[in-house]
């Protein structure tokens, strides 16, 4: 045993050692220096397994792999896509996709020609310049490559180029503002820069997977690709009526007129009702106000004070007004002159009725997954109500059963747990249950300096559950079958009507009962009660499947047997000594029923393979011994067929 356990250091350590190269060593220079640096091993230590590193300094290569290793290593620039000067970028080319959505079909006004040309020019000129800078920033963004983050801009540069978003974003940056410029009505030539418009959703992609309120995103989906369809359908309406003339003279007709929206006009005396000076005397007046216009007139002139705005804040004012109401089919709004508004209209119907279908549809999906949860408790409520008052059950249980799902719907307590989703590998959620339940385990006495590879094997086998108040979570006298520890609210143990010990967040009950120990005074049962005094929430731990996962760690099972027989000799819960089982029978002795049921499944299996080789052996000797007994019978029938024969030739 001695010379085993001397021997097992030296093989831990003779172990393999594998080291995972760099994100930005090129995939065939460390292939061929590990393979180059196993040969070596092998070659120089036949007689001893001799662990190999695959690491850059074992490359054995030529001198222009080597420098070209070292250019390479120098090109890891590349910025984590979740770092902030990423995150920044994005930003900036969300904002700036926003824009072009915004300002290439906005000329349509004319009065941006006239007075603001050089300022909506300077902003295309900076939107192209950050679409264009944005080409060699794709190459400092790390991208993954054979599971491993790749940080060399060479790389990602050769990565980028074959996908299809460096075509988009190659039509996004041809510069059309030179043909812009040149020719001011074709503005809409600009709309290549709409190649780019992909990043919006990207981006909120991106964010809605980060934030705490992915519903806001969701909407902003919904109604950022609504707002622009109106602000261009605003525009395409002022193009037309410049086509078709702006006449003030009608108010009735289709086209854009001034005589639609005038300048506000405000009072500037007190309105509240017991300033007189802001009334007028209507009592002597016997018919209409209309008929009193010249009085009001001169009444308020004095009282009131004009507001201008500009003609392009009219114009767009209107144009979105008319925009909005017409694509949302409520109408009120001036019949088409001619085929070619009765086109527009149709058209505008038609996007009407798509657009309103879209966000009925996403509104639906939007409200049904926020309340998804209150749906499905409340339901579960229904349900229990119907059965509780079907069966007659006592008012006082109801009403505690009503505040239950009362305090599950406002507080939005989830009952299953969302990482145990198979689509998540095991060690993140593994990741996920230490984070959260690691920190208790370890305040624990009994798993005090015991091995993180146990308690991290042990958080996967927690659960939650929650409690009302006055809820039972174990009674004297119970069989031990779980370890509590507190989440949330606060526990009572109780014996004999007096409190013993009040439990918080973080506090453990029943981890003394996890090892059976034959000299408990309680042996497996419950010596006190514990009870919920509030809502609570508590991680709970099947006994069962502790000493099932017990069962792959031989050595730490006798050390924790060894504690909790120490913990419970201080609390005074150990048997006398007269009472104690003697250490040979201790040995020998299962200890539960799930033991014994295992080893009887062994002895049963045991005996299976033995009976199973016995009836094998039996029947190769069987079938021999059938098949010498058919031998000496024919044997015997021949021999008496030649006596008989020879007995008749004599005869004859």
């Amino acid at each position: 045993m001695s010379a085993a356990g001397s021997e097992a250091p030296s093989r831990a350590s003779d172990a393999p050692e594998i080291v995972v190269p760099a994100a930005s060593a090129p995939h065939r220079l460390w292939k061929r220096g590990a393979v180059v640096g196993m040969l070596r091993n092998m070659l120089s230590n036949g007689a001893q397994t001799v662990g190999f590193h695959r690491q850059l300094s074992d490359i054995d290569t030529t001198r222009q792999d080597s420098l070209e290793l070292e250019q390479n290593s120098r090109l890891d620039l590349a910025f984590d896509d979740h770092s902030l000067t990423v995150l920044c970028w994005e930003i900036l080319i969300f904002l700036v996709c926003m824009y072009n959505l915004f300002a290439i079909p906005f000329p349509a006004f004319d009065d941006l020609f006239r007075y603001n040309y050089q300022k909506w020019m300077l902003c295309n000129v900076i939107a192209d310049v950050i679409f264009l800078l944005d080409l060699p920033a794709q190459c400092f963004v790390a991208i993954f490559k054979d599971g491993l983050k790749e940080r060399n801009v060479k790389i990602i540069g050769l990565n980028y180029i074959k996908r299809s978003r460096f075509i988009m974003d190659l039509i996004a940056v041809f510069p059309m503002d030179l043909l812009i410029h040149r020719h001011h009505d074709l503005h809409m030539l600009r709309v290549n820069s709409l190649a780019k418009s992909y990043r919006i959703l990207k981006f909120l992609n991106r964010v809605q997977m980060h934030t705490s309120w992915p519903n806001v995103i969701v909407m902003a989906k919904v109604i950022i690709p609504i707002v622009f369809i109106f602000h261009w359908n605003a525009c395409g309406y002022f193009a037309l009526s410049l086509y078709f003339g702006v006449d003030d003279s009608e108010t009735n007709n289709w086209p854009f007129a001034y005589s639609k929206i005038m300048d506000p006009i405000f009072s500037t005396c007190n309105w509240m009702p017991w300033d007189l000076e802001c009334t007028v005397d209507e009592r002597p007046w016997n018919g209409t106000k209309e008929e009193h216009i010249e009085e009001l007139f001169e009444y308020w002139e004095n009282r009131t004070i004009e507001v201008f705005f500009s003609d392009l804040a009219k114009k767009y004012a209107l144009s979105i007004y008319w925009s909005s109401m017409t694509i949302t089919t409520l109408g009120e709004q001036p019949e088409p002159d001619n085929s070619i508004e009765n086109l527009y209209e149709i058209l505008n119907t038609v996007i009407g009725i798509l657009i309103f279908g879209a966000i009925m549809g996403s509104v639906a999906e939007i409200v049904q997954n926020a309340n998804r949860i209150n749906r499905e408790l409340r339901a579960n409520q229904d349900l229990a109500k119907i059965f509780m008052q079907n069966r007659k059950v006592e008012e006082k249980v109801q009403r505690k059963v009503f505040n239950y799902f009362d305090f599950t719907i406002s507080e939005q307590w989830v009952f299953d747990d969302p990482t145990s989703d198979p689509l998540l590998t095991t060690a993140l959620r593994q990741d996920v249950r230490i984070e959260v339940l690691l920190k208790y385990l370890r305040e624990i006495p009994l798993f005090k300096d015991t091995s993180e590879v146990f308690l991290q094997e042990l958080v996967m086998h927690f659960h939650t559950q929650l409690y009302g108040p006055g809820d039972y979570l174990c009674t004297k006298g119970d069989v031990c079958r779980e370890l509590f520890i507190v989440e949330d609210g606060v526990l009572i143990e109780i014996s004999k009507k007096e409190v013993k010990r009040t439990l918080r967040k973080g506090d453990a009950f029943g981890e003394l009962s996890l090892m059976y120990q034959p000299e408990h005074r309680f042996e497996d049962r419950r010596h006190t009660s514990l009870i919920s005094v509030g809502f609570s929430e508590v991680f709970m731990l099947p006994v069962d499947k502790f000493r099932r996962l017990l069962q792959d760690f031989p050595v730490l099972t006798k050390e924790l047997d060894k504690k909790t027989r120490e913990m419970l000799a201080v609390r005074g819960l150990l048997r006398s000594e007269e009472d104690m089982m003697n250490a040979r029978y201790r040995e020998q002795s299962y200890h539960d029923v799930n033991d014994r049921l295992l080893q009887i499944k062994k002895q049963l299996a045991t005996l299976n393979f033995g009976i199973g080789a016995q009836t094998n052996i039996f029947k190769r000797k069987f079938n021999a011994i059938d098949k010498r007994m058919r031998n000496v019978e024919q044997n015997a029938n021949e021999y008496i067929q030649r006596r008989a024969e020879r007995k008749r030739n004599r005869e004859e």
